[in-house]
């Protein structure tokens, strides 16, 4: 009886367990040297890589707080690519350009491969780390602009 009880528990247990679903990633799809030969960041800017999940974005001429709907996230990985995913699907890949990049301030633009192109109107972000988990991407030389809030996954 008490290693039927114990068998019972085990499957139990492993039946309630949930898991977690794997996010999926561009390292798979892109070379690391696709763009670029070495590496563009500064040392102090490097923490931008790994994989970050939109929190909420600010802005605007109302100064409002949008929370996404969708689970969205952005994947920075070493020689300047990007890619960004929607509920898990990845929606562009591409490559970063430095517009400027000091102690004091780093300017980046997005260049999505041919594949992944759209309509939309490209804005330069200047890069804001806060503490070790929390990255924000503001729109640069906009006073009406969006300020998008991320938190470290990966």
């Amino acid at each position: 009886m008490k290693k039927i009880s114990w068998i019972i528990c085990f499957i139990l247990i492993t039946l309630s367990c949930k898991k977690e679903e794997d996010r999926i990633s561009i390292v798979d799809l892109v070379k690391q040297s696709q763009y670029y030969e070495n590496e563009i960041f500064s040392a102090q800017n490097q923490k931008i890589y790994g994989q970050w999940e939109l929190l909420h974005t600010y802005g605007g001429i109302a100064g409002s707080k949008t929370t996404p709907t969708s689970d969205y996230t952005m994947e920075f990985i070493p020689y300047g690519i990007y890619g960004k995913t929607k509920d898990n699907e990845i929606t562009e890949i591409g490559k970063i350009r430095i517009v400027k990049q000091d102690n004091n301030l780093t300017v980046i633009d997005f260049f999505p491969d041919d594949k992944y192109k759209n309509d939309y109107f490209l804005i330069q972000k200047s890069i804001v780390f806060q503490g070790k988990d929390t990255l924000i991407l503001c729109d640069y030389n906009m006073s009406d602009g969006y300020n998008n809030f991320f938190k470290r996954i990966k």
